[in-house]
């Protein structure tokens, strides 16, 4: 049993913390934004989930789902239920109980992910229109489990204020009521920057995940925009089946810019054999490349100017990929553009790279399969997808359980790509890795650790694509 809890909290460890390092203080700062905003519209549909899903039955067997319980449950209820897999763990913290009921049940819900460094953990809560009752309950709560004074908070983008720090059975949270609204995380700038913004969401549907595509791709920012002709977000609704117990993904509704440069047109296997088979998540569009010359200084004539060049004839694919890769033998996620391209002058390509620099720190550019051009400010990504062209590791085609070969053989504008379960697999080895390395313990996954993956990985797979007809574009 001992061993159990020890994985099981290096298993939730994994979940509630970030894992990427600091990054080099010759960087500008980031926005302080979240990445992926999840709006739930009942949250009792969460509880259903969690009671009656068919997939959520094999979870709640897994170590994985034992490390969260272990500690989650004393924070959060009074009474062993039955999902508590021990029943020793019941306390008479009443208040607990009676605040989960009365406030989360029905109510809608938001969920953030911020990929920022150094975070106590990337998650944060929004629970919005608090009645009167609720709220003095809320302030109840707070005056009960609060440690010590009020924090001053300062985040990047120049917020300040308060925010409470409580603890309940040794789980510590940061926590802030402002008016009808509360929020709660375990890093205390994510709550300060959630709680500027907590207002009641209105709702397309019974779930909106939205993406900030420039968080996602911080040093593609300036491509994203001016190359690609993305706008910053993109929204995928998701419908409450009541029959499977699960969200079923609705069509991808996204606005492209009025000078946007798609085209419909088929991806070529080449293009998608560059890229790798566990990416977790892509976004591939068929558009109209530049002409002009790749030297520095038409470089950054193009990206300083206001209006799109003339001169986008030639057709190609470009993809914004997210994938895992190792680095000082941690795992992280990176962030790659790939351009469809015939090889260019490394020295040009070498110049070009300096244009990002000093915006984005270093970046690098280089031409790989003969095919293909990547952007990266990660050397792993570089060298992973040259192994990729190498066929030292799969790529993409290489999985059975996808049906990429549909974009080779169907005409499409943009097509979007992910893998929730392999990206929540990949974060439970992150944080594994992270304390085995402090704690100076094999890097070596434990066998339940392996079987909560397996697990994760069988979480559905979204492939969904579509054409650009004026301003919008819809993907199913």
């Amino acid at each position: 049993m001992g061993k159990i809890i020890v994985i099981s909290t290096l298993i939730f460890t994994s979940l509630m913390s970030h894992a990427q390092k600091t990054a080099s203080s010759h960087k500008p700062l980031r926005p302080f934004k979240p990445s992926i905003i999840v709006s739930i519209k009942n949250s009792q549909n969460l509880y259903s989930l969690a009671t009656k899903n068919k997939w959520f039955s094999e979870f709640r067997q897994s170590s994985l789902y034992y490390g969260i319980i272990f500690d989650l449950y004393p924070t959060f209820f009074s009474l062993p239920d039955e999902f508590n897999l021990s029943k020793d763990l019941n306390w008479s913290g009443r208040l607990i109980d009676y605040v989960y009921d009365s406030i989360l049940k029905n109510r809608p819900l938001q969920v953030y992910y911020y990929q920022q460094k150094r975070l106590a953990s990337p998650w944060g809560v929004n629970i919005s229109g608090l009645t009167s009752a609720e709220s003095k309950l809320v302030d109840q709560l707070i005056k009960l489990f609060k440690v010590g004074d009020d924090k001053d908070i300062t985040t990047a983008n120049g917020e300040s204020g308060k925010v409470s720090l409580i603890e309940i059975k040794a789980q510590k949270w940061a926590i802030k009521k402002d008016g009808s609204c509360l929020t709660l995380g375990k890093d205390p700038k994510v709550v300060l920057s959630l709680s500027s913004n907590c207002k009641p969401p209105k709702f397309d549907s019974d779930m909106d995940v939205e993406f900030n595509l420039s968080m996602l791709f911080p040093s593609l920012m300036m491509i994203r925009g001016k190359v690609v002709g993305l706008n910053e977000t993109m929204k995928a609704a998701f419908q409450w089946n009541s029959i499977e117990n699960r969200f079923d993904l609705a069509p991808v509704s996204m606005t492209v810019g009025k000078d946007n440069i798609f085209v419909a047109r088929k991806i070529t296997n080449d293009f998608l054999k560059v890229i790798p088979s566990d990416s977790h998540f892509f976004v591939i569009g068929n558009i109209r490349i530049w002409n002009g010359n790749m030297s520095m200084d038409n470089v950054k004539a193009f990206l300083s100017s206001q209006k799109r060049p003339k001169d986008f004839k030639k057709q190609a694919a470009a993809v914004l990929v997210q994938l895992p890769v190792k680095k000082d033998d941690i795992l992280i996620s990176e962030n790659a553009l790939i351009i469809e391209s015939s090889t260019l002058n490394q020295e040009q390509l070498d110049g070009v790279a300096k244009v990002f620099e000093s915006s984005f720190g270093e970046v690098f550019l280089r031409p790989v399969c003969s095919k293909a051009l990547v952007v990266s400010r990660s050397k792993e990504v570089l060298q992973k997808i040259q192994n990729v062209c190498d066929r030292k590791v799969p790529s993409i085609l290489d999985r059975t359980d996808l049906k990429m070969t549909e974009l080779s053989t169907q005409e499409s504008s943009l097509s979007f790509f992910a893998d929730a379960g392999k990206w929540a697999s990949g974060m439970i080895e992150s944080g594994y890795l992270i304390k085995s390395k402090e704690k100076k313990m094999t890097s070596a996954l434990p066998e339940e650790l392996i079987k909560s993956q397996k697990i994760l990985e069988q979480l559905p797979k979204y492939l969904v694509k579509g054409t650009a007809k004026e301003q919008n574009l819809i993907l199913k």
